[in-house]
């Protein structure tokens, strides 16, 4: 008596790409081409309808940032644009023939796979259609209220309190005014006034003039009180315009602040050492730069403009 073998292909591992995702998944070869794009839209956030498979020997570096161009068809090569994709030249479309349905055709009919391949799922969709899964800068954030935080018993806070670290040590305001002593000492030993010629850190480069001594309440986690050293430089090398988020120091050029003349600033800096607005770029208004009082050379430093006009003369 004969019996018939009704084995099947096992499944074989792929890894699935698109714009949104990439994850190594188990395709089984006689899955038709429906039934894969439908098993793929829940990994790529991709509708069937709008999915183009592109099978390759094996993963691409440059695919993974979703975005490229199209590639071949039957093995042939073509330059069909998607976005700014690129895709492996080696690569073969997974689609069926005019009058053919995806239903009935199935992978293990016309295409070989291998352990370790890739297909990558390209969304045919308008950019205004596509959903972008990995930009999270939109997604609402749970903040847990101070008050509450400060309840709990297993925070960094309460670690800090149990174990009298920064300001729950005991020894925490001696250590602030020596801190503070410290930058007052610098001042005077350094000879930083108002109006004298300085270097920053020993670059040339950021050679300018002191036009604010004193504390930066909005740089955050500075100490209260602390001194800084407002630095109007030569060249647009610096940080801000004088002013740091969204209060004002100094002027580029001198003059008085006046009481609630604030310019407001669009970023915070978080630089202990070296701080100010980063994206204030309008024209000069590079120029403002806030440091410690130990990063200030005081000296008969010539302006740099002055030097390069020297260099042009030689």
């Amino acid at each position: 008596m004969a019996y018939t073998s009704m084995t099947t292909a096992p499944d074989i591992s792929l890894q699935i790409t698109s714009i949104n995702a990439s994850s190594e998944r188990r395709i089984t070869p006689s899955w038709s081409i429906s039934k894969l794009k439908s098993k793929l839209e829940p990994i790529t956030g991709i509708p069937p309808s709008a999915q183009r498979l592109h099978l390759r020997s094996g993963p691409n570096p440059k695919q993974h940032d979703g975005r490229g161009s199209a590639t071949v068809s039957g093995g042939t090569s073509s330059s069909v644009q998607s976005g700014s994709h690129d895709h492996d030249s080696s690569a073969v479309v997974i689609e069926v023939g005019p009058g053919e349905d995806e239903e009935n055709v199935t992978l293990d009919a016309r295409w070989r796979l291998v352990k370790g391949m890739e297909i990558y799922v390209e969304d045919t969709r308008p950019p205004s259609l596509q959903q972008n899964l990995i930009d999270t800068s939109s997604v609402p954030k749970y903040s847990l209220p101070t008050d509450i935080y400060e309840q709990r018993s297993d925070s960094v806070l309460a670690w800090k309190r149990r174990e009298k670290l920064g300001r729950f040590d005991p020894a925490a305001p001696e250590k602030v005014n020596r801190i503070l002593e410290g930058y007052e000492r610098e001042v005077k030993n350094r000879g930083i006034e108002v109006g004298r010629r300085v270097r920053v850190g020993g670059e040339d480069t950021k050679r300018g003039i002191i036009r604010y001594i004193g504390p930066v309440d909005t740089i955050p986690g500075s100490i209260e009180g602390s001194i800084w050293v407002g630095i109007e430089l030569d060249e647009p090398v610096g940080k801000n315009d004088g002013s740091v988020n969204g209060k004002r120091y100094f002027h580029i050029g001198g003059g008085d602040v006046e009481e609630g003349n604030d310019k407001p600033a669009s970023s915070t800096n978080t630089d202990k050492e070296e701080t100010g607005d980063d994206n204030n770029d309008n024209g000069n208004q590079k120029k403002g730069i806030f440091v410690r009082p130990d990063r200030v050379e005081v000296g008969d430093f010539e302006v740099l403009n002055d030097i390069m006009e020297d260099l042009e003369e030689i």
